[in-house]
């Protein structure tokens, strides 16, 4: 029996329970439209963290109606987390119109759209909300924090520079009335050159090759069979050369490699030569769609960044929920767009620093996976309008490193219990919208692209993920001869690296290589550069080798050919042509064409051999 005072209690236990189940299906508005904005707390001035993502695709014809555009936006922005005026994202192009809505909503909410309105709408999914981590596929390594070593200063206090081939580090080689100035040269006499013109050249206060360069008056023409005589439009532009010695930088020599090069690593007293155009890259855009990027790092500093650009509709200072090191900062420590960058353009691992890039991060603040298909979107999409906007007139070389595939869609589908699209539905219909924006990019006369295949094991795999299945699905018409896939080898043994498809035609280095390190993140190892250069080596578990390095390498390559001379109607055919294997049974590497006729006589930097015999830097941990 129950005692007098247990009642009362039971009874509010029962209120509360109802209170509680009633809030939930006014959560979920089955009373109607009351619930049209959150209750949750807010930031001020941003989209709230608790939320839930509703995506909808516009039908073709309906992506120029202004008016259609107006009172869409307006019903869903009445139905959205406070700030309404920052819940809505369109996804639209100044010249392309409406493609594609996004609402965030609070948990458990689906926006209501009028008829009238749904008609011009084929296709909605809900996206993973913050919370829902547990649904999010991430990567889950050990992760390390510590403070970036290129900034530490050595015991004396001084900032750590770089040393001149006198003997003296360069800061006190500037103080020296009648020091050189820090010049950098090799052993070679000048005097005994057949070349009537070699001038020393020097490193910049940041390490930069600066100062006059050297011309080569040899001029080979190479005739490929085809009656095209190649290399009179880059005959004329001087050429330049850099040792690299024990740091030996394989992926960068290998470019200028001509055939019948030895593929094998040299003795560490001997250095191959990574030979290059004068002013690489000059005059050109290269686009880097990517994700993270610092470009306060020492390699990027002297970078030529024309414009950043954000893609998607979530600022990037949110952060998740999830305070899980391991699973919101970890796309970030990769810093994959910032090894990019520095591939296009970096003072020592660069092969157009000349060129101007425009970087556009499509990597999201909050870290949840569920948004990147509508991020790289989105950022081909604003890519598309920053070039229209600024004329045709200029070559433009966009890469884009990345890659999903259908598994995005299939795990998406777990959050679709309301009422969204089927994962296959979804995948076709998306794969149709990104190959629509891709045409439109490439149909511009200016624009070439290169892709990354990915980097699985099989090399007979096929290339299933977007954008790379562009490159290899359908017809070779002439919007897709100009989409470069970008194979990757291994370096050292000239074997294929990754997938390699019949219409694949050119490779690049990819398996071990120097990029700029991160400050937190992944293990990394340094590499044998002073730590003030912050540059680390691949290649560690696999976790930073891949095709993607590749298909900057070529990017890079296409916009310094084209800034010596090359025709830009011309240049994706001149390295097919000029491709070659390294070994018998190997894929095809990329070569810049410069002949060893044209490099006689040329003095290169010593840089290497002036830091081998004068830094004392070793490798580092």
């Amino acid at each position: 029996m129950a005692t007098r005072g247990s009642f009362p209690k039971f009874g509010v236990i029962i209120i509360i329970f109802q209170i509680l189940a009633l809030t939930q299906l006014a959560e979920a508005g089955l009373f109607g439209n009351r619930k049209d904005v959150s209750k949750v707390r807010t930031k001020l001035g941003t989209i709230d963290q608790l939320h839930e993502t509703w995506f909808y695709l516009v039908r073709s014809n309906y992506r120029q109606d202004k008016q259609f555009r107006d009172n869409l936006l307006a019903t869903l922005q009445q139905q959205g987390i406070p700030p309404r005026r920052r819940s809505v994202f369109p996804m639209e192009s100044s010249y392309l119109g409406l493609l594609g809505v996004q609402v965030e909503v609070s948990p458990g909410f689906k926006p209501k759209i009028p008829i009238r309105l749904k008609l011009g709408l084929k296709a909605y999914w809900k996206e993973f909300s913050d919370i829902d981590k547990d649904l999010s596929l991430y990567l889950v390594l050990e992760y390390n924090s510590y403070p970036p070593f290129w900034l530490h200063r050595p015991d004396d206090g001084r900032v750590p520079t770089i040393p001149s081939s006198s003997g003296t580090d360069s800061s006190e080689s500037r103080d020296d009335p009648d020091s050189d100035g820090g010049s950098i040269g090799s052993d070679i006499n000048p005097e005994d050159s057949d070349a009537e013109s070699i001038e020393a050249r020097s490193l910049d206060d940041e390490g930069r090759p600066s100062g006059p360069g050297q011309r080569n008056f040899l001029e080979k023409r190479v005739d490929d069979g085809d009656g095209t005589d190649w290399d009179i439009y880059t005959s004329h532009t001087r050429i330049e050369g850099f040792s690299y010695g024990q740091y030996g930088l394989s992926d960068l020599t290998s470019i200028s490699d001509p055939p019948g090069t030895p593929i094998e690593p040299l003795p560490i007293w001997q250095s191959k030569v990574f030979w290059n155009y004068k002013n690489p890259g000059k005059g050109q855009f290269v686009y880097v769609l990517d994700g993270d990027c610092d470009p306060t790092h020492p390699e990027l500093k002297n970078v030529k960044f024309g414009d950043w650009i954000y893609a998607g509709g979530f600022p990037k200072d949110e952060r998740s929920v999830d305070t899980d090191p391991r699973h919101h900062r970890l796309k970030r420590a990769a810093a994959h767009g910032q090894h990019m960058v520095a591939r296009i353009a970096g003072a020592i691992t660069g092969v157009a620093q000349e060129a101007e890039v425009i970087f556009v991060e499509n990597d999201g603040g909050r870290g949840e996976a569920s948004k990147a298909a509508m991020r790289h979107l989105d950022s081909l999409l604003k890519t598309y309008d920053h070039i229209r906007s600024r004329g045709t007139d200029r070559n433009c070389v966009l890469t884009m490193a990345f890659g999903f595939d259908d598994r995005f869609f299939y795990g998406m589908s777990l959050a679709n219990g309301l009422g969204g699209e089927k994962s296959d539905t979804l995948w076709r219909m998306y794969k149709k919208l990104f190959k629509f924006v891709l045409d439109e990019v490439v149909k511009l006369p200016n624009v070439i692209v290169t892709l990354a295949p990915g980097n699985d094991d099989d090399e007979d795999a096929p290339v299933e993920v977007i954008p790379a299945v562009f490159a290899v699905e359908g017809p070779r018409a002439a919007i897709s001869k100009k989409l470069v896939l970008v194979g990757g080898y291994k370096e050292l043994t000239g074997e294929n690296y990754g997938p390699w498809p019949r219409t694949m035609k050119i490779w690049a280095a990819a398996s071990v290589y120097t990029y700029p390190c991160v400050s937190t993140g992944i293990p990394q190892r340094r590499s044998a550069f002073p730590p003030a250069r912050g540059l680390c080596l691949s290649g560690i578990g696999g976790l930073q080798a891949g095709t993607s390095v590749a298909s900057a390498t070529v990017a890079g390559v296409i916009a310094t050919l084209m800034s010596a001379g090359m025709p830009r109607d011309l240049v994706i055919d001149y390295i097919y042509k000029r491709a070659y294997a390294r070994k018998a049974g190997s894929p095809k590497a990329l070569w810049n064409g410069i002949t060893k006729e044209r490099t006689v006589g040329l003095v290169p930097m010593s840089y290497g051999q002036a830091l081998i015999r004068n830094s004392g830097f070793g490798v580092g941990p």
